[in-house]
């Protein structure tokens, strides 16, 4: 299994912050190891190899996940916590879940 985590890169050159909250997750839970490559969405390039892979893909948001099964299959996780959940069998905190679904659904808001 290859993985790849396409990471968004802002205009000054620091990753966008749900980027960086997202490797130093990985990081923090010993899993950073397993990630075979870290590709920039740099918003400085449009060329870039992580625009390219997401226009490949069809995904329109940073960071997202690239799992190649060992049969050659790519499987796209938009979903950090769901990416967690299927390829590591780790489970993201209740609050992880909840910013995460609130950030992918904007219209959403707490009663």
């Amino acid at each position: 299994m290859n993985i790849i985590v396409v990471q968004k890169i802002k205009r000054d050159g620091q990753p966008c912050a749900k980027s960086a909250k997202v490797l130093g997750d990985l990081n923090s839970r010993g899993l950073l190891p397993q990630i075979h490559r870290i590709v920039a969405a740099d918003e400085g390039d449009p060329d870039s190899e992580g625009y390219e892979l997401a226009a490949q893909f069809q995904v329109e948001a940073a960071p997202f996940f690239l799992v190649e099964r060992d049969g050659g299959d790519i499987q796209v996780y938009e979903a950090y916590a769901r990416f967690l959940k299927e390829v590591f069998q780790q489970e993201p905190s209740e609050a992880e879940e909840i910013a995460e679904m609130m950030a992918q659904n904007p219209d959403l808001d707490f009663i």
